[in-house]
C-alpha cells in the first residue's frame, strides 16, 4: 500500500466506512494491523484459479493440451526439476528459497530473516504458485523480470551466486525448443475463476 503498518491502521481508522466494517466483522470497531491483515486473506482466499487446460488433462482429457505443452510438461516434471519447488495442485511446496534475487545488487532485500532473524532464511521468498503466472507480470519479488522468457534464463543460468543460495537452484540445459515447450506448458495452466472478482462500485468513506 505503499506505506507503514501503523500508517495503514490510522488511514482506515480515519474512513467511518471501514471502522463499521471492522466492527461488523470483528464485533468491535478497534482497527489493528492484525486484523487487516486477517481481512486481506480472506480475501486472497476467494481468489482462485481451476478448469485450466493441465486440470482437464489431468481429470483425464488426453486432448486438453497440445504436443508441446505434453513436452514442456515431461521436462517441467523430469530433466528441469521444476517441480523440486512448484509441485502440488497448486505448483508451490508453500515454502521458501533463496533464488539469488537481489544478490547483485547493494543492500539485497534479506526476504524471510527480516521477519525470523534467522541467519538460514536470509534471501528467502516464499515460492509462488504458477497457475496464471503467465497473465501475470512482472515477475520476481523485485519486478526485475517482465517476461516468462526472462525467467527461465534466469534459472537456466542457476540464479545469482550467494552464500545461502537454494541448493536445488542449478544450471539446466535448454535449447530454443525445450524453452518453448516450457513456456507453452505455462500457458496450460492459465485457469477460470478469478475473472468474476470485481471490484466494489463505491469504496467506504
Amino acid at each position: 500500500m505503499g506505506m507503514t503498518a501503523d500508517g495503514v491502521v490510522k488511514k482506515l481508522s480515519s474512513i467511518a466506512g471501514y471502522v463499521a466494517m471492522f466492527a461488523a466483522a470483528y464485533g468491535d470497531k478497534t482497527v489493528t494491523f492484525r486484523r487487516v491483515a486477517m481481512a486481506l486473506a480472506n480475501f486472497v482466499r476467494t481468489i482462485t484459479s481451476s478448469n485450466s487446460a493441465f486440470d482437464r488433462y489431468q481429470a483425464g482429457d488426453k486432448t486438453a493440451l497440445t504436443k508441446a505443452q505434453k513436452r514442456g510438461l515431461e521436462f517441467f516434471n523430469g530433466k528441469g526439476e521444476c517441480a523440486e519447488c512448484h509441485e502440488g495442485f497448486n505448483f508451490s511446496d508453500e515454502k521458501f528459497a533463496n533464488l539469488g534475487i537481489g544478490f547483485d545488487r547493494r543492500d539485497p532485500d534479506l526476504g524471510r530473516e527480516v521477519v525470523t532473524h534467522r541467519r538460514g532464511d536470509i534471501g528467502k521468498f516464499k515460492v509462488p504458485t504458477l497457475r496464471d503466472a503467465a497473465r501475470t507480470p512482472r515477475f520476481m519479488h523485485d519486478g526485475r523480470f517482465q517476461t516468462l522468457d526472462e525467467v527461465l534464463d534466469f534459472y537456466a543460468k542457476g540464479g545469482i551466486s550467494n552464500p545461502h543460495l537454494d541448493t536445488r537452484i542449478l544450471p539446466f540445459f535448454m535449447d530454443r525448443q525445450i524453452k518453448e515447450d516450457l513456456l507453452e506448458f505455462l500457458q496450460a495452466l492459465n485457469g477460470e475463476g478469478w475473472q468474476s472478482i470485481k471490484p466494489p462500485e463505491h469504496l467506504p468513506n
